[in-house]
């Protein structure tokens, strides 16, 4: 079914569009969307494009999410953040960090991305809280911590039009050498660190944190997880890959200790860049 959706954006994109959109740079296909949005058949078009350059990010996240949800509610991310990002269109606003960066566009598609994944989550805690039901994620890892004081959930008021709060923690936590949180946040949010469940009151199945495979995750980090992540957040490859090599030389016990620590910071650390970022 969902493929039938991917044909019809790919028809309307070939309808109208005179470029070969498909070999088009991402950030010149929102952009020249934007120059066409007040011809309604175009801009149709030229978003259906975006939507199809974007389609293999559809399987990232429900493969991540192992089976948390299904594709169609990946596909809903997807769209909702693209209109989102367009919408504000943060690289082209002066005041903005972004203005001029010519990857300013896919960069905020992908923080929306991540957002919207993230509000998801967010919100089907406090659902499973209420009917049993949903996937827990970083308060269910401050719930496991005792020794933790409370992390603030995400809402979407803590974030501004495209830039995502989550995304610029992970960043700080890097630059400040507290590589540990830095590596613990992006698992959480983009990599399958969930195991199924069940609630044995109503007999639905749902995903819950697993510490175990979020330390697995953070024992193997690859040479290709360093280049992505370097990719990402803009950081020389070289650092991260110092930085994964002291955290992947760390005993099990030792990494453990280490995590603990971090999600005891984490709560303190979010407060602080959410008063930096609403001034």
């Amino acid at each position: 079914m969902l493929n039938t959706y991917k044909k019809s954006y790919e028809e309307c994109a070939d309808l109208f569009i005179t470029e070969n959109w498909r070999k088009m740079n991402k950030n010149t296909l929102v952009n020249k969307y934007i120059e066409v949005e007040n011809n309604p058949k175009l801009a149709n078009a030229y978003m259906s494009a975006i939507i199809c350059r974007y389609w293999g990010v559809l399987s990232k996240y429900y493969n991540s999410s192992y089976n948390s949800v299904d594709k169609f509610t990946c596909h809903e991310w997807l769209v909702g953040a693209i209109l989102r990002a367009i919408k504000h269109r943060k690289w082209l606003d002066p005041n903005n960090k972004l203005y001029g960066d010519p990857n300013g566009p896919d960069k905020v598609i992908n923080r929306c991305l991540a957002s919207e994944r993230l509000g998801f989550f967010q919100s089907s805690n406090t659902y499973k809280r209420k009917q049993n039901y949903g996937i827990e994620s970083i308060d269910k890892i401050q719930e496991d911590n005792s020794e933790s004081s409370q992390i603030p959930l995400y809402l979407p008021k803590d974030l501004d039009e495209g830039t995502l709060s989550i995304h610029q923690l992970i960043s700080n936590s890097f630059d400040n050498k507290d590589y540990i949180t830095s590596f613990l946040i992006d698992g959480i949010i983009n990599y399958d660190v969930f195991e199924p469940a069940n609630s044995p009151k109503t007999k639905l199945d749902y995903s819950v944190f697993s510490e175990k495979k979020l330390l697995r995750h953070l024992r193997a980090l690859s040479i290709q997880y360093i280049k992505d992540f370097a990719d990402l957040f803009n950081k020389p490859i070289d650092e991260v890959k110092l930085a994964v090599q002291e955290c992947t030389s760390l005993t099990r016990t030792k990494l453990k200790t280490a995590v603990n620590k971090s999600i005891k910071n984490l709560s303190k650390q979010y407060t602080k860049l959410l008063k930096e970022y609403n001034n």
